[in-house]
């Protein structure tokens, strides 16, 4: 059997036809281009969303973090300042207790001591007790003069008079040295 072709259409028409036929292929082309274009976009609009979404939480995280260390800085600068201070007060120190022991020590077997009273910012300490002579007093007014952080020893002239059992107050000035 054979099959024949019969073709009615004019040249013309048989141009118009392919021209249809590419138009109508062309235009499913370009619909399917559109098509995955679309999708193309619509994946990278929600790519986009998401990165924005993670962005935003990175930044929100940044911010606390950025807020968390600003606090431990101020404590961290606080306690420097603290540290400075005791650095620089430790400097100056001197501790007083050893020279007020040494200063009980020296006084003669005849010489009772009642009280001490230390006006460090003053640079004050007042010595009271009571002496059995004169001469033991005396002789602990010197031995006072002889401690080198001793500035000054007032007495009041009025005890010097008694010859026994001399109740006493020196009032001695201390030296900027030893005072802080």
């Amino acid at each position: 059997m054979m099959i024949l072709n019969l073709n009615l259409l004019s040249p013309a028409k048989k141009r118009g036809n392919e021209h249809v036929i590419s138009f109508i292929f062309i235009k499913n082309m370009l619909e399917i281009s559109l098509f995955v274009a679309t999708i193309l976009a619509i994946a990278l609009l929600l790519s986009w969303d998401v990165l924005q979404n993670d962005f935003n939480n990175l930044s929100a995280s940044a911010v606390l973090v950025n807020q968390e260390f600003s606090g431990y800085n101020q404590e961290i600068r606080k306690i420097n300042q603290i540290d400075r201070n005791i650095v620089s007060a430790g400097k100056t120190f001197h501790p007083i207790t050893i020279e007020l022991v040494g200063l009980a020590e020296i006084s003669p077997s005849g010489v009772k001591l009642s009280s001490l009273n230390l006006d460090r910012p003053n640079l004050k300490l007042v010595i009271s007790g009571m002496a059995k002579n004169r001469d033991d007093l005396l002789n602990y007014q010197e031995q006072i003069k002889k401690i080198l952080w001793v500035d000054k020893i007032e007495t009041p002239t009025s005890q010097l008079f008694q010859k026994e059992n001399i109740n006493f107050e020196f009032s001695i000035t201390i030296k900027k040295d030893y005072a802080s």
